[in-house]
């Protein structure tokens, strides 16, 4: 399952005027955990912006609103990913990992949400508390597909505007890209429907697009979830390790 990520600012309670947007997107890599970009999602992050007083962040997902805390979070910055540790397991479908360096041309595709709209959610507050009343998702999702143009090494030391720090990171280039807001959204193989990784950026086509996604591969990201004890045997990835 997939979902998205929204931060609600405000000065004080009750104000009518919340500021809000949806930051990216996210995936469940076990029934209690999701993946999403680290320059998306972190602890420093979860802090208001200099214009507000208090922020809130929500996981969103059909049927579900969850609200973030700073003790949910695993950060791999080297990587580009941030785990989140839910307080329960949830009844989704988790992807089998690919265990290989994608090949070129694989055809793959991801799903994104439209970050331009506010019109698919409803907010209100209760006892000083801002509440997302309903959330309509499958409005503002967009489909994006073609195939793997290009595979590389990246490694992002100097300063940059998203904060991404990427270290020897394994990663993937789609042909395609898309509207800006689809960093955490997951890579799937479009015949096999394994996970392939997850997009954190791309080459700029202008201020809220890009010409061709990038993606964390998914052996990274899986490197990381053995190292925090995230391993099930009911992964493809794990069964011959």
């Amino acid at each position: 399952m997939t979902g998205a990520i929204l931060k609600l600012q405000y000065k004080k309670a009750g104000q009518s005027d919340l500021s809000g947007k949806i930051i990216g997107c996210f995936f469940f890599v076990s029934k209690n955990t999701i993946a999403t970009c680290h320059h998306v999602l972190n602890k420093n992050s979860l802090l208001p912006e200099k214009s507000f007083n208090i922020s809130v962040h929500y996981l969103l997902m059909d049927g579900e609103i969850i609200v973030l805390t700073n003790e949910m979070l695993s950060e791999f910055p080297e990587i580009d990913v941030t785990f989140v540790h839910l307080k329960k397991p949830y009844n989704v479908s988790i992807p089998s990992f690919s265990k290989t360096f994608t090949p070129l041309n694989l055809l793959v595709r991801n799903e994104a949400y439209n970050t331009a709209t506010t019109s698919f959610i409803d907010i209100g507050w209760n006892n000083d508390i801002p509440m997302v009343n309903s959330v309509n998702l499958e409005s503002i999702k967009i489909e994006q597909n073609g195939y793997i143009s290009d595979r590389t090494e990246e490694n992002w030391e100097k300063a940059n505007p998203q904060g991404i720090q990427l270290r020897n990171a394994k990663c993937v280039v789609t042909n395609y890209g898309g509207k800006a807001g689809s960093s955490g959204s997951a890579l799937f193989s479009s015949k096999t429907n394994e996970l392939i990784g997850m997009i954190w950026g791309g080459e700029k086509r202008g201020s809220n697009a890009v010409k061709q996604f990038y993606a964390i591969s998914s052996i990274e990201i899986a490197d990381r979830m053995k190292k925090i004890g995230l391993t099930k045997l009911f992964w493809k990835f794990w069964k011959n390790n």
